[in-house]
């Protein structure tokens, strides 16, 4: 029982879900992956959702914060508006 979920617990998160990933909404897992990453607060360990490996991955990355993935999301926007 890992992240204190159980498989019945897994598998309601995956119909909730679609199927899909938690923020990019793709079907695929990921390159190998038999099951959806458990995404999760790594200070609560309380679950968030599903994810595929990239999105798991790159959250990650990121350190799992708010604010790293708000500057993450200004960086890109104001990128794209320096190019129009």
């Amino acid at each position: 029982m890992k992240y204190n979920i159980t498989v019945s617990d897994y598998d309601q998160m995956v119909i909730d879900q679609g199927d899909r990933c938690g923020i990019c909404e793709g079907a695929d897992k990921g390159a190998k992956a038999r099951y959806w990453c458990v995404d999760h607060c790594h200070d609560t360990l309380k679950v968030r959702g599903l994810l595929c490996r990239s999105c798991n991955s790159a959250i990650g990355q990121l350190g799992d914060t708010p604010e790293a993935l708000q500057k993450a999301l200004d960086y890109l926007t104001k990128s794209e508006d320096d190019t129009h």
